[in-house]
């Protein structure tokens, strides 16, 4: 059936990384390096080992794997051979010259997409092959700002705006190698009921598409051809009365069972998770659920959802004055559309006591891994971890220099993470 596009004009935010499964990398790090030990060095290894490894990494290559890096190279160690630093960060760039990495995603350990979105900067889309260690950009799709990257069904999927030219979500096409995009939605000159530039994309399983918009208070459902064929607000009431007013800010769109979830809010608003609506004849309706635990004001900027009933949101608290810990929220085993069922994770007790905010998070599994900066900016940036889906956290920023605004990251399947900020900087995990 032809796919349907909502696009919503509603507040934007920040896109994050899903995760997507680790091909090679991971396993080529894991079972190599042993075998790259065993053959190489026997004095070295058997005498220092895993401690070698994990502490001096590029040492231990450099003194004792001229031989053993190059008759292993790229089996053994992938594209990130000079920086195989075994269980820690290790410099890497990013896309961005500006102040953010909006958008991302990675087909495997190796190659990925970046979208920088914002700014002066904020044009082009860029690619990488090397897990993030350096970004090329793609040509012919330099008049483009992408704000989200997601690949549905082998399909890839961008957020932005064409200037010039107009549109707003695009379709990438791969021609053995060769990249080009189409146009899935114009906006009409109407401003109230278009997306002149989109913020997420979120694709549902029946080939519907939400797009959301960096501004406005109104939604636009419309055919593939970009053809209007039903104008509402987002918010459920328009169900009972398509002329309401009702609407709500949106930051992070994403496809549920049925329907579209979200999260978003104000800064002068308690955070709101917006469930899929229950009501009949809803389709891209949602209804929300403000958070008032801690009654604060606060921005869910990104979330993620591992089934109807479990759960994690994060974004910034924005009460005057108060702990500006990153603000977490997370629903475990219970009812979404319940507020009280939403618990705010203290952070603080748990010993992370710096303030800032979240911009996203990326998951494996149950492992999670959540990005932001610091309040006041000067701090840099924060990468915290958790094992068990958000209860606990770790802080694992990288040092011992301060990391910039930190906005987007990736988790890979086989333990490595990518993180990224502005100015062309990010950094890599190396698991094993």
């Amino acid at each position: 059936m032809k796919p349907i596009i909502y696009a919503l004009l509603l507040a934007g935010a920040v896109s994050c990384g899903t995760t997507a499964d680790d091909t090679n990398n991971g396993t080529n790090n894991a079972t190599s390096g042993t075998t790259n030990n065993a053959t190489n060095g026997t004095t070295n290894n058997a005498t220092n080992g895993t401690t070698n490894n994990a502490t001096n990494g590029t040492t231990n290559n450099a003194t004792n794997g001229t031989t053993n890096n190059a008759t292993n190279g790229s089996t053994n160690n992938g594209t990130n051979n000079t920086n195989n630093a075994v269980g820690g960060w290790v410099p890497a760039s990013s896309a961005c010259a500006g102040s953010k990495t909006n958008a991302l995603w990675f087909d495997d350990r190796n190659n990925g997409f970046a979208g920088c979105g914002e700014g002066a900067d904020g044009y082009g889309f860029f690619k990488t092959v090397d897990g993030g260690m350096t970004w090329t950009e793609v040509f012919d799709f330099e008049s483009l700002r992408i704000n989200d990257i997601i690949r549905v069904d082998g399909t890839l999927y961008l957020a932005g705006i064409r200037n010039p030219g107009g549109g707003s979500a695009f379709k990438v096409a791969d021609d053995n190698g060769t990249l080009s995009y189409t146009v899935m939605f114009t906006p009409s000159n109407n401003a109230f009921n278009s997306v002149s530039q989109a913020e997420n994309i979120a694709v549902q399983a029946d080939g519907s598409v939400l797009v959301d918009s960096l501004t406005g208070a109104s939604a636009t459902l419309v055919a593939a051809n970009g053809d209007v064929t039903e104008t509402s607000t987002l918010h459920e009431d328009a169900i009972a009365d398509p002329d309401t007013t009702s609407s709500f800010q949106v930051r992070r769109v994403r496809p549920a069972a049925t329907g579209f979830m979200g999260v978003g809010s104000t800064i002068n608003q308690p955070a709101q998770f917006m469930a899929p609506s229950a009501l009949a004849g809803a389709t891209f309706h949602m209804h929300p659920v403000e958070l008032q635990e801690s009654f604060e004001s606060g921005e869910l900027l990104d979330f993620w959802s591992w089934g109807a009933q479990k759960m994690l949101l994060v974004g910034w608290n924005q009460t005057t004055n108060a702990n500006r810990s990153p603000l977490m929220f997370r629903l475990d085993g219970t009812d979404s559309t319940v507020a009280a069922n939403w618990k705010e994770v203290n952070l603080r007790a748990q010993g992370i006591e710096f303030e800032g905010g979240a911009y996203a998070l990326a998951v494996n599994g149950d492992k999670t891994v959540v990005v932001g900066t610091k309040f006041p900016s000067s701090q840099g940036g924060f990468v915290l971890h958790s094992v068990d889906a958000g209860t606990t956290w770790t802080d694992m920023t990288p040092g011992p220099d301060k990391p910039g605004e930190l906005s987007n990251a990736w988790y890979f399947a086989n333990g490595d993470i990518y993180v990224a900020g502005g100015g062309k900087k990010g950094f890599i995990y190396h698991a094993n």
